[in-house]
């Protein structure tokens, strides 16, 4: 199985399933050096493998202000997604767990 399927396949399970900052923090650490690669390579974000990244890495924050914060901040374009810090620990509180 290739690196792509593989982080496809893992995107498409933990959509909906992350029960808490210990698995989040696990799939953001997986996810966004992926994403980051994509974009730096010059993948379009409108590329399924992306796009299915995207909404992953938008579904790992908890629920309510703190996922939409989230999303406004790192998710808006390539240039806010390249803004997203390589350990989920440094990001404000408002913004994730």
């Amino acid at each position: 199985m290739s690196a792509n399927s593989l982080l496809s396949s893992a995107a498409e399970q933990i959509y909906g399933r992350v029960s808490g900052k210990q698995d989040a923090n696990k799939w953001y650490k997986l996810l966004v050096p992926e994403l980051r690669e994509a974009l730096e390579r010059g993948t379009p974000i409108s590329d399924p493998q992306v796009q299915r990244l995207i909404e992953a890495i938008s579904d790992l924050p908890s629920a309510g202000a703190k996922q939409h914060n989230f999303a406004r901040r790192y998710m808006q374009d390539k240039e806010s997604m390249l803004k997203l810090p390589r350990d989920p620990n440094s990001i404000m509180f408002g913004y994730w767990w």
